[in-house]
């Protein structure tokens, strides 16, 4: 399976999960996507334990 590479702005427009690596950056994202957790999107961080936003 594949995983494409997309612009923030495409993905933002077809994302229901999010698939976080960058988890020591957690809650400059968090506070960076909050229109987006607002609709619904999840944010599924991996590491240092999985967490879903």
């Amino acid at each position: 399976m594949l995983i494409p590479m997309v612009s923030e702005e495409e993905s933002r427009k077809t994302v229901d999960v999010y698939l976080v690596g960058p988890y020591h950056f957690k809650e400059e994202i968090l506070k960076r996507e909050a229109d987006t957790i607002k609709r619904g999107v999840k944010f599924l961080f991996p590491l240092p334990e999985i967490t879903i936003i």
